[in-house]
């Protein structure tokens, strides 16, 4: 009687502290340094903490690159990149310094594979660098879900994309 009022205690407390028995999370850290600067013209991607700005040639080749790609895969991302990249293309030619990214996981990949330059928001500061963390959790074959958040120096989260749902 005695162990098992213990066993349930401590199944309460994990229950309580969002550790459910058969869970098991996974997390995995990246530091992405960012460059001094970016030349204009520039993609951009902003929200209330953070701007954050792309060399449109590395940006173009990036997204280029999935569009290029054959395989049966790749036919979801280029409805994804096209309209990003064709619109992109556009206000540039047209003279416009700066393009807004409207899909974040066009940033996301973005984000991951170019040079990019970054300022905090609210005090105006250059980052240095930025924070991605790869959250998982599996509570069974069938069970859990994924997502990437990304985080300022601080700590303060800015984005989370969800990546998987099962």
């Amino acid at each position: 009687m005695k162990r098992s009022h213990a066993l349930l205690s401590l199944l309460v407390f994990g229950v309580i502290l969002g550790c459910r028995p058969g869970v098991k999370m996974t997390r995995t850290h990246r530091t992405l340094i960012a460059a001094w600067s970016v030349p204009s013209p520039y993609v951009l991607y902003q929200d209330s903490l953070v701007t954050i700005r792309f060399d449109t040639t590395h940006a173009f080749r990036a997204m280029q690159v999935i569009l290029d790609d054959t395989s049966e895969g790749a036919s979801g991302l280029k409805q994804r990149y096209r309209p990003q990249l064709d619109s992109a293309r556009a206000a540039i030619r047209k003279g416009a310094k700066a393009w807004a990214l409207s899909d974040q996981y066009v940033f996301d990949h973005l984000l991951r594979t170019t040079a990019f330059w970054a300022v905090n928001r609210r005090t105006d500061e250059r980052l240095p660098r930025l924070d991605i963390e790869d959250y998982e959790e599996h509570c069974g074959s069938l069970c859990g879900h994924g997502e990437r958040r990304f985080r300022l120096p601080d700590g303060t989260t800015f984005l989370r994309l969800l990546l998987w749902v099962s």
